[in-house]
């Protein structure tokens, strides 16, 4: 009989791919109730606490960068691949609301805001497995470009580099 050897033992992949995969649909389900929240007036009555005041600044914002539609009808003739970027764009303006460079929404362009989307998106390899990692490489190239653009320079990040460049 064999005594077992931890250090020769295989990792067991299905547990892992199994918590991979409750993660994504936990993600997913935040997306869809935040898109729902934004959109219908009469859908979810509060996410995350978020106050109605935040929600209305983030729709102007949406409204400004021509991305909001509060046409449901024109939602549901959406191909499925542009119906989620609609969601991961919303997403990310609510990151950006919601962090440090939330001044930067002010002066942000609709061509700056998805050249740097779909930038992020070809560059940062958005599939349905990193949302988290797509929502952080974007928010760390948008904070590039409005430093670059502002002229601000932010001595911290230049040296921590964070995680990639864009």
């Amino acid at each position: 009989m064999e005594d077992f050897n931890p250090k020769f033992e295989q990792p067991n992949t299905q547990p892992n791919t199994q918590a991979d995969e409750y993660k994504n649909e936990q993600i997913i389900t935040k997306l869809n109730l935040y898109f729902n929240y934004i959109i219908n007036n009469n859908g979810v009555s509060n996410f995350e606490n978020m106050k109605p005041v935040d929600k209305d600044c983030i729709v102007s914002v949406l409204k400004r960068l021509d991305l909001y539609i509060d046409n449901v009808k024109i939602l549901k003739m959406l191909p499925d691949y542009q119906y989620f970027n609609y969601k991961m764009q919303y997403w990310c303006i609510h990151e950006i609301y919601f962090s440090p460079y939330k001044l930067f929404l002010n002066t942000m362009t609709r061509k700056q805001f998805l050249f740097r989307y779909f930038k992020a998106q070809k560059y940062g390899n958005l599939n349905r497995l990193n949302y988290e990692e797509f929502v952080r490489y974007f928010m760390r190239c948008i904070q590039e470009e409005m430093e670059a653009s502002n002229k601000i320079n932010d001595r911290k990040s230049k040296r921590n580099g964070g995680n990639r460049s864009c």
